[in-house]
């Protein structure tokens, strides 16, 4: 409903606006959020399950990866057994994170770049929720553009962006 003003009252040069409307805030969409929330509501992890590493505790202190989905392995070549790797790699990530999690038994999010077998680089987001024999971890990942990748990618691009009769005067647009 818009107020009514008296002109005579009201300044010539001020405009009369009303306020904008108040946006809806936007959901959440990261899977590790929801992952999280989910924990702390007490439920079932079975719905990330398809972006999940369960690990353990083994004797003397060395962590084995019991159960990975078949996405997991197919991104990141990490089966069960121990949990080892080299240093680049997502079992070397998954290790820190559980070390810096054992000391305070909460919920860890966490971020990285790591190799995987077929990748250049996989950035990664990641949730290690703790249970009682070890951890969950519910992860979501993209892969980077090798160079190779984006050197076709700029070419195509820029035999698109071409110029032609009509407009000559298009520059790089990568410059």
């Amino acid at each position: 409903m818009h107020a009514q003003y008296d002109s005579a009252a009201w300044p010539p040069c001020e405009p009369c606006f009303e306020a904008p409307p108040r946006l809806a805030v936007r959901p959440e969409r990261r899977l590790t959020a929801y992952a999280e929330a989910a924990f702390h509501l007490g439920a079932g992890g079975h719905e990330f399950r398809d972006n999940a590493v369960t690990l353990a505790q083994a004797a003397g202190g060395s962590a084995m990866v019991v159960a990975t989905s078949r996405s997991v392995t197919r991104a990141f070549g990490l089966v069960p057994g121990p949990l080892a790797g080299p240093p680049d790699s997502l079992a070397a990530t998954l290790s820190d994170v559980l070390a810096r999690a054992e000391a305070s038994a909460a919920v860890t999010p966490f971020e990285a770049a790591v190799a995987a077998p077929g990748a250049a680089c996989l950035l990664l987001r990641g949730v290690l929720l703790p249970t009682a024999t070890g951890a969950d971890i519910v992860l979501s990942w993209k892969q980077v553009l090798d160079n190779d990748a984006t050197a076709r990618l700029r070419a195509e691009l820029l035999r698109e962006l071409r110029p032609t009769a009509r407009c000559t005067a298009l520059a790089d647009v990568f410059a």
